[in-house]
């Protein structure tokens, strides 16, 4: 079964379980500052994560399963940008083009994906340096216009 979507900042706001702003604030606060001092092992565990997601997602899975594990993409490159890890970030950025709705149907996006996946493991095993990393990913992004039948931006 699957859990009930986590509540929005505006609805944890309002309503009879309310928390004051500036509660909320603290929390993230200290829950970014707990992701930034344990981020390495927090980012291999959510590749990790993904990657298991990934193994049972088809082109044809529902759309709930496809936002899932787009926010899970999210989810790590907006945590690698809070933490500085511009490689994890630009990564997961660029898999998110290819999650546009739009390429669902493409034949190769099951491998373009499996190609991002290999970077992010790259990327968070530390055993690459910055030049290949950056060049892997000025790579990924050539992958993801190639799904744009147009030749245009995913």
């Amino acid at each position: 079964m699957a859990s009930a979507p986590r509540p929005t900042l505006l609805e944890r706001m309002r309503g009879p379980n309310a928390r004051p702003i500036d509660l909320l604030v603290e929390r993230g606060t200290a829950s970014a500052a707990h992701i930034a001092r344990h981020y390495q092992g927090f980012a291999r565990a959510r590749v990790e994560e993904i990657a298991r997601r990934l193994a049972t997602l088809s082109g044809g899975a529902p759309d709930a399963e496809w936002q899932r594990f787009c926010d899970m993409v999210q989810d790590l490159r907006s945590s690698s940008a809070t933490c500085g890890d511009e490689t994890v970030s630009w990564v997961s950025g660029s898999w998110e083009k290819a999650l546009d709705p739009q390429f669902r149907g493409e034949p190769r996006l099951m491998a373009v994906m499996q190609l991002h996946l290999d970077a992010l493991r790259l990327a968070v095993s530390e055993n690459a340096g910055g030049a290949e990393l950056r060049a892997l990913a000025g790579q990924l992004e050539s992958v993801v216009k190639s799904l744009n039948p147009a030749g245009g931006t995913a």
